[in-house]
């Protein structure tokens, strides 16, 4: 059977070669330069907005066949280590209901230590879940989050509750892109005032889109949007550079 490359480790999910189980076992049974096709690059590599990218795509089929796999969580803390350059990471289509431990999960997609680009997509988590995971990484710079389904969390937790240090020192974003589909504003709330899990006073560009469906289709916008926008451009002191507002149908 043929050993794994580099790029097996970074495509877990709908495109996955390789069992979990079996690239843990890659991983402390060898080297990490054995794993490399071509060169395996040491600490973080430069990065700019889609150049240099060292992607990690995680994507579940909503069913949970990760989330529910003994060995994802090993591996994700695997692939943690600073000598790995992962500086982007892509979540899509994992569903709290399919997931024995929700707190547990999303500790593994936490604390990658380069991660400089970070597309959720598709999830279904708590508002709590996705801010703990964006205050996780302190080199977060852009931030897409497209089509969260979100659920409310448990009575006792809240952003006071959070188990990181994360808001003391919260990551810096340039770019924030936040695309939701009809009835779902609650990528709105991640910056209401109960806390933030990212500085966004420096934003460069700032994009807020109805997601386009399969037939275009516009996402209906009424005043409780509206204000929502709004609450959350009363926030920033100084405007973006890029602002981008569209794909709504008002009335």
């Amino acid at each position: 059977m043929a050993s794994p490359t580099f790029q097996d480790f970074l495509e877990l999910g709908l495109r996955q070669k390789f069992s979990c189980k079996g690239l843990v076992h890659h991983i402390l049974s060898f080297s990490f330069p054995t794993i490399q096709t071509d060169v395996w690059p040491v600490g973080p590599i430069p990065y700019t907005y889609r150049s240099g990218q060292v992607t990690l795509s995680l994507g579940d089929s909503g069913l949970g066949i990760l989330g529910t796999d003994p060995y994802f969580l090993e591996l994700l803390k695997l692939l943690k280590d600073e000598r790995i350059p992962i500086n982007t990471m892509e979540i899509c289509g994992f569903d709290h209901t399919y997931t024995q431990n929700s707190s547990t999960l999303i500790s593994g997609f936490s604390s990658f230590p380069h991660i400089c680009d970070l597309q959720i997509l598709e999830v279904q988590w708590s508002k709590d879940d996705v801010r703990d995971i964006v205050a996780s990484l302190p080199n977060l710079r852009f931030l897409t989050l497209k089509g969260w389904r979100a659920w409310e969390s448990s009575p006792t937790q809240g952003a006071e509750d959070w188990p990181h240090g994360g808001r003391d020192h919260p990551p810096h974003l340039e770019s924030l892109r936040l695309l939701f589909d009809d009835g779902e504003t609650a990528l709105l709330d991640l910056f209401d005032g109960s806390g933030y899990p990212a500085n966004v006073q420096g934003l460069e560009m700032l994009t807020i889109h109805g997601n386009e469906s399969e037939d275009n289709d516009t996402v209906s916008c009424d005043d409780v949007v509206i204000q929502r926008i709004q609450a959350f451009l009363d926030l920033l002191v100084i405007p973006p550079i890029y602002v981008s507002l569209g794909n709504f149908s008002i009335g």
